[in-house]
C-alpha cells in the first residue's frame, strides 16, 4: 500500500519547536518532521547519522566539523559522534531522516567521539544537483548509515518496474502520477510517499519534476 503525507499539512499542526513527528518508516529508519525556531543545546548521537533537509525556511546547522546555513531544498548529514546543534531565527520546517532502532550497538559501530576538524560537514542543494540530470537517472547525494539519498528527475513515462526494496520519495518540485496494478496515485509537490517492496509500478510526469529518494544502498559483492 502506498502511503502519502503532506508535509505542509503536518507542519501546520506543530505548535512547539523541536517536537518530532514521525511521517514514515522504512525498515529500521524513519523520516520525521520538526519545526526549527530558536535554538537547541549542543549534543551528539553515538548510534546514528542524521540527515537534515530544509523543507521550508532557513536554519543554521553548527557542528565541530564546521557550520552551514541550510535553505529550502538543501540538505546535510551529521555523522554519528559529531557534536552539533540547529538554530533558526524564523519558523523553519525540517525533514529529519535517521535510524530508528539502535542496531549498531550490537555490531560495534558506535562512535563515541570525533576529533574537531577531522572532517568537514557538507551541504547539498537538491535542485542544483538535479540540473542536467537525464530523466529517471538517480544521482547519489549523501549517505545515512546504510541508506542513500538520491536526486532524481521525472519527465515523461518510465518503464514498468518492481521495487526491490521499500523506499521513500519526497517530491520537491512538480507533480507525478504513480501507476500500479490498482490504478493511479497523484503525488504533488511537498508530499512524501512510501513505496513498499515488490510494488509493480511506473511513473508519469507531463512536466519536469524533481524528487529526493531515500533507499537502502545496494549490497556489493566482494
Amino acid at each position: 500500500m502506498i502511503q502519502r503525507v503532506d508535509l505542509t499539512a503536518v507542519a501546520k499542526k506543530l505548535t512547539e519547536p523541536y517536537m518530532l513527528v514521525e511521517l514514515a518508516q522504512v525498515e529500521e529508519f524513519t523520516a520525521r518532521l520538526f519545526i526549527c525556531q530558536g535554538g537547541i543545546a549542543w549534543h551528539k548521537h553515538i548510534d546514528e547519522d542524521e540527515l537534515f533537509f530544509v523543507y521550508e525556511g532557513e536554519i543554521s546547522l553548527e557542528s565541530e566539523w564546521g557550520s552551514h546555513t541550510l535553505r529550502t531544498g538543501e540538505l546535510a548529514v551529521v555523522p554519528k559522534g559529531v557534536t552539533h546543534r540547529s538554530t533558526s531565527s524564523i519558523r523553519s520546517v525540517v525533514l529529519l531522516f535517521e535510524r530508528r532502532l539502535f542496531s549498531d550497538r550490537q555490531d560495534g559501530k558506535r562512535r563515541l567521539f570525533v576529533l574537531p576538524g577531522q572532517d568537514t560537514l557538507n551541504k547539498v542543494s537538491v535542485k542544483e544537483a538535479a540540473e542536467g540530470l537525464a530523466p529517471f537517472s538517480p544521482l547519489d547525494l549523501a549517505s545515512v548509515d546504510g541508506f542513500v539519498a538520491q536526486a532524481v528527475v521525472y519527465q515523461g513515462r518510465s518503464n514498468w518496474e518492481r521495487n526491490p526494496q521499500t523506499l521513500l520519495l519526497f517530491l520537491q518540485e512538480g507533480e507525478v502520477e504513480l501507476e500500479t496494478d490498482e490504478g493511479r496515485t497523484k503525488i504533488t509537490c511537498g508530499e512524501i510517499a512510501r513505496m513498499p517492496k515488490d510494488l509493480s509500478h511506473r511513473l508519469l510526469a507531463e512536466e519536469r519534476a524533481v524528487a529526493l529518494l531515500l533507499l537502502r544502498k545496494p549490497r556489493t559483492v566482494e
